[in-house]
């Protein structure tokens, strides 16, 4: 019975070696985008349930270019979101959760409510 050796230098090595640090940077960064989204869930559930509000509707608002995970500034998870509140009244709106500097790291939300912009120019002017 014949026996083969195979001899490993160091180029193969350093090719391993890269390939599987490649590998796990790719499954670091899927873990990391996912860990992200489901924090900001939670975030959010618990920001309606704080705020006793129901949400009816929501999709992701974050503009191309935006979000965590794309290299932007802002790292937010944007929501567009309806509302119902303890009265029975729907507002629409887009929440972004986190801060702007620190993504999910921050438990922050911030809320835009549809119609607000109007009123917030109207008092800045008068």
């Amino acid at each position: 019975m014949a026996v083969y050796y195979f001899e490993v230098g160091l180029h193969e090595i350093v090719i391993f070696l890269m390939i599987f640090n490649l590998f796990a940077l790719v499954v670091l960064g899927i873990l990391t985008y996912k860990w992200q989204h489901e924090k900001a869930e939670f975030m959010l559930e618990k920001w309606a349930k704080m705020n006793k509000y129901e949400i009816l509707m929501k999709s992701y608002a974050n503009p191309i270019g935006t979000g965590p995970g794309v290299g932007s500034r802002n790292p937010q998870i944007m929501y567009r979101v309806v509302v119902k509140d303890s009265k029975g009244e729907r507002r629409s709106g887009v929440i972004k959760v986190g801060s702007r500097w620190l993504g999910v790291f921050e438990e922050k939300i911030t809320v835009d409510w549809d119609g607000d912009q109007e009123n917030a120019f109207y008092r800045k002017s008068n």
